[in-house]
């Protein structure tokens, strides 16, 4: 059985099926692919954790990861290269996992993921990290991606739906969504702190709260999106601007 977790070394790749049984960090310096077709699995509970702390607003120190599941701890590189024809399946939608983290300056492409996490959130950036998504689905986290401090995220295609709380969560970060489905989540894109949002091409569809918030200094720029079904399209306060095009 190729089973895996702790701290990973070197160049890792991945294929076949995968069973996570507890944390797996790639450090910095180190690199993990994953190669088309792949089945990651994780197991209920890890037999191995790592704790990872973000500073909240006030100044003190929150957990980060999912203590209780088995996370993905990235502080090198990560590549999941999955295809149309054979997509990479993380998680198996019926056990509860920590989903990705991105510290540091670490950087990940992801393309052609099937993403199912039913804990807090799929996908998190911090500091200084990369994040690309190409024609990748999140879905059934209680937040898809969260993304904060100085990262960047690119979303290009794909969906983030059946998001708990919302879909897209920026905090003085900056985000590029284009051509993305996010649907059937009460929220869909919140930007706060001085965060910057432009989506371009995106559905925003069956979002019950609002499509897109924008409040604490931040900016968000619509460009062709389209609104279905969704309560208030966009909500702006707290000198936030929000630009319909």
């Amino acid at each position: 059985m190729n089973e895996w977790s702790g701290r990973l070394s070197g160049k890792v790749v991945w294929n076949g099926i995968i069973e996570v049984c507890g944390d797996v960090v790639v450090p910095e310096g180190a690199s993990l692919r994953i190669e088309a077709g792949t089945r990651v699995r994780f197991a209920a509970r890890p037999g191995w954790s790592c704790s990872v702390f973000r500073a909240a607003p006030e100044g003190y120190p929150i957990e980060a990861s999912e203590r209780e599941a088995c996370d993905l701890v990235i502080l090198g590189r990560l590549e999941a290269a999955g295809t149309s024809n054979a997509p990479i399946f993380m998680g198996d939608g019926d056990v509860p996992w920590g989903g990705i983290l991105f510290l540091q300056s670490a950087s990940g492409v992801l393309r052609h993921c099937i993403i199912k996490v039913k804990t807090e959130y799929a996908l998190q950036t911090f500091d200084d990290s990369r994040l690309a998504l190409e024609s990748c689905n999140v879905e059934e986290a209680q937040v898809g991606i969260v993304s904060r401090g100085l990262s960047r995220v690119k979303v290009l295609g794909g969906c983030v739906r059946a998001a708990r709380c919302g879909a897209v969560a920026c905090e003085g970060s900056r985000v590029v969504l284009d051509n993305l489905q996010i649907q059937d989540s009460p929220q869909g894109v919140c930007a706060e702190d001085w965060a910057l949002v432009r989506a371009k091409g995106s559905r925003f569809a069956s979002n019950r709260d609002f499509a897109v918030s924008a409040q604490g200094h931040s900016w968000a720029r619509l460009e062709g999106c389209g609104f279905e079904r969704s309560g208030e399209r966009t909500l702006g306060r707290e000198q936030a601007r929000i630009d319909v095009h």
